[in-house]
């Protein structure tokens, strides 16, 4: 419980600072990150939105899209979106364990089991690759992950 007052905190603290700099994508972010450890997934999925607006190269604005998608249950969206972060950051761990946490939390978990252990037992440098072969057919802007 004092965690969630810790967030809920960082939250307000953070939305102050958005109103006296509305273009820094850190500061969203990091309400994107708060928002989402609070449960609050819409309003995680608008903040990494618009920091992904701000800092489209950004691979972790990839990760807080991939994140509040997850938690909105819209997997194969954060499928994509971790795919694309892994893409401009093939070395971003947790990219790497956020896709693989939702592929096998999709529905279609059981098709990915078996190459979730696959992954697992390779070296994780080489996966973005095969990834960006799936991903490059249906690359979508971050306006189009939607709450």
């Amino acid at each position: 419980m004092g965690d969630e007052r810790e967030f809920q905190q960082a939250i307000e603290r953070y939305t102050e600072a958005i109103t006296l700099n509305r273009n820094n994508h850190l500061l969203f972010s990091d309400r994107s990150a708060a928002y989402a450890r609070v449960g609050r997934f819409a309003e995680a999925l608008e903040d990494a939105n618009r920091c992904h607006e701000l800092k489209p190269d950004w691979p972790k604005a990839y990760y807080r899209l991939g994140i509040a998608l997850q938690g909105l249950g819209k997997y194969e969206d954060a499928i994509v979106a971790f795919a694309e972060g892994l893409a401009a950051d093939p070395k971003y761990s947790s990219m790497l364990n956020g896709l693989t946490e939702t592929m096998l939390r999709s529905p279609l978990r059981a098709v990915f089991q078996h190459s979730s252990r696959s992954l697992k037992d390779s070296s994780w440098t080489r996966i973005p690759t095969s990834l960006i072969g799936l991903d490059r057919s249906c690359r979508r802007p971050a306006s189009w992950f939607q709450p």
